[in-house]
């Protein structure tokens, strides 16, 4: 088998499609806060590294898609698998807002800077039905009215829509 054909018979499916917004890590581009103490040479290699572990995961949860939103031009970083959009030009908030535009269906979206993320994290929001909320890391998926979320941060990982609906109320602050 060759190796586009062996990354078809083992590509894992779902009905999610994962939007990664990355940027071509070009030196001077990316990672411009860590320069200094590191070269811009430097911040470049650990910009792709990231990038790379990234996308790797993302090409082992199921979806349905796998695109890449990227500011520049896909380069050897780039994995079999994945349709590639470019962004759009404006602010963050505009760019992430075109990136979801262009998807129908459940989509999630992550960056190009979580190499710590991993397939087992996010395939119960990946594998949730159409009209359903996963919280990452929760392993299961829950509908809009199944109470509290588990995720560790105050915004829930949104499948069932795009723009992702209200999928649970505010956990209840602590006294005083």
């Amino acid at each position: 088998m060759t190796g586009a054909a062996e990354h078809r018979a083992r590509a894992v499916t779902g009905p999610t499609t994962v939007l990664v917004i990355a940027k071509e890590p070009v030196p001077g581009r990316v990672k411009t806060r860590l320069t200094p103490p590191y070269t811009p040479e430097e911040a470049a290699e650990l910009a792709e590294a990231a990038l790379h572990d990234t996308l790797r995961a993302v090409r082992a949860m199921p979806a349905l898609r796998r695109v890449v939103v990227l500011d520049g031009r896909p380069g050897r970083w780039l994995p079999a698998g994945f349709d590639v959009r470019p962004q759009c030009a404006g602010g963050l908030d505009e760019r992430l807002a075109a990136a979801f535009a262009g998807s129908a269906g459940p989509t999630l979206l992550i960056g190009m800077d979580t190499p710590q993320v991993t397939p087992d994290l996010l395939a119960p929001p990946c594998a949730a039905a159409p009209g359903t909320a996963a919280t990452p890391g929760s392993g299961r998926p829950r509908t809009a009215d199944s109470g509290r979320s588990a995720w560790p941060s105050p915004t829930p990982g949104c499948c069932g829509a795009s723009p992702c609906p209200p999928t649970a109320p505010a956990p209840p602050s602590a006294p005083g």
